[in-house]
């Protein structure tokens, strides 16, 4: 089969679709990078949106969004009502890798892209499906495993049955940085190879538009998951540091939290610094509604801590702050230096210090004229390293290598890294 027409099938559980956050948007850019390279694709839900306010937005069942096909093998983007119902969806959605696609006049795919947790359903039902297609199959690995569980020997115990196992099912993984390329590279069984694909975004989306106004209201936007992981508390912290000295400037969160009771800690904490009435809660941002937010805020903020999810993984909350033209705030984690520069195309500051990052905000919004400089050098940015079209052709020629050069399950699966 020509490389130019194979079927790829992107299927997981732990994106909602189409609306949603960082998952979410990195599931549709890979889809549509392997489209513009030339292939066939369907995004597979397992699962349901959930209770989150993606499932508000995300209420069609399959359709076509931005060009891509998309369907819930459950037969429903919504949560089922009862405890029997939702199981039956799980099962049903679950054996949808197994099934052969409308879209593609009933054939199978030539290659699955697994967008899953740690779980051994998926991939084990996933990789028989494919062994017996002979169709190559691939994991996106865009965060190490495990770092978001609080530590404990039942973790432990979890990530040492599991991870001898899982990944030596998969052909190939995409992996978000080094460190991930690292971990993974140990971890896969012989001959499965893997492709180093950074975070993607359509630079295109998000660069139109005219550039903000001096008289519009200005806010410092945070876009994605709400949760102490990310450094939202010292977000918070910071905003608080600097809102006397610009009375003008609001606080804009979008996203949901995780867990749902960090809500009520963040609360707490805007309550005890007295900035309630200058933070605002947006929720999910609806889809074409998202470019606006970013493109008409004063500052952009990726506040991640240390630690080891920060180390492995690469916010693509940052592609699409740099695409967007605005001036983006970040802490030095991971491996945003090997694509971003302090004050050329970001500001960068210190993680886990709520008063340097109150001073880099503080630079941004006094000097609006250097700061929108440092933004278009940061959009040039995003165009050179992180669009899909940038990368499409790579994931495409990666999965058709593996597929020629394609051993039929099960032979390798007890084989050494």
């Amino acid at each position: 089969m020509s490389l130019s027409r194979l079927r790829i099938l992107l299927a997981g559980d732990i994106f909602a679709f189409p609306h949603g956050t960082g998952s979410t948007a990195r599931v549709l850019a890979i889809a549509r990078g392997l489209q513009a390279a030339g292939a066939d694709v369907l995004v597979l839900h397992t699962g349901y949106s959930g209770d989150t306010a993606d499932a508000t937005l995300n209420s069609r069942s399959s359709g076509l969004f931005e060009g891509v096909p998309f369907l819930y093998a459950a037969g429903t983007s919504r949560r089922p009502d009862t405890f029997l119902q939702r199981r039956l969806a799980r099962v049903k959605g679950l054996t949808g890798v197994a099934m052969p696609f409308a879209p593609w006049a009933g054939k199978p795919p030539d290659a699955v892209l697994l967008f899953t947790g740690h779980t051994f359903v998926l991939p084990v039902l996933a990789r028989l499906a494919s062994g017996a297609r002979r169709a190559v199959m691939l994991f996106d690995g865009c965060e190490q495993p495990f770092v978001y569980e609080q530590d404990s020997s039942a973790r432990r115990l979890e990530e040492r049955l599991y991870t001898p196992v899982a990944y030596r099912l998969y052909d190939g993984i995409f992996v978000i940085s080094e460190h991930l390329e690292r971990y993974f590279a140990s971890r896969v069984r012989r001959g499965a190879r893997t492709l180093l694909v950074p975070i993607l975004v359509d630079v295109e989306r998000f660069a139109v538009g005219v550039p903000r106004s001096p008289d519009r209201p200005r806010y410092i936007a945070y876009t994605g998951e709400l949760s102490a992981s990310k450094g939202v508390h010292d977000l918070v912290s910071a905003f608080a540091a600097l809102a006397t000295d610009f009375p003008d400037v609001t606080l804009r969160l979008s996203g949901s939290p995780n867990p749902t009771s960090y809500r009520d800690r963040l609360l707490a904490l805007i309550r005890q610094l007295g900035i309630g009435p200058r933070v605002e809660f947006l929720g999910t941002v609806p889809y074409q509604d998202f470019p606006r937010l970013l493109r008409e805020a004063a500052a952009l903020v990726v506040p991640h801590p240390r630690g080891t999810f920060s180390e492995a993984a690469f916010p693509t909350k940052l592609g699409e702050y740099l695409a967007s033209g605005t001036p983006a705030v970040a802490t030095r984690v991971g491996e945003i230096e090997r694509y971003v520069h302090d004050r050329r195309d970001i500001y960068l500051t210190p993680p886990d210090d709520p008063d340097a990052l109150a001073a880099s905000l503080s630079h941004v919004l006094r000097h609006p004229e250097e700061a929108a400089q440092v933004g278009l050098r940061g959009r040039e940015t995003a165009r050179a390293c992180f669009d899909y079209r940038v990368h499409g052709a790579r994931l495409l020629d990666f999965i058709g290598d593996l597929r020629r050069h394609h051993d039929t399950w099960p032979r390798h699966v007890g084989d050494a890294p």
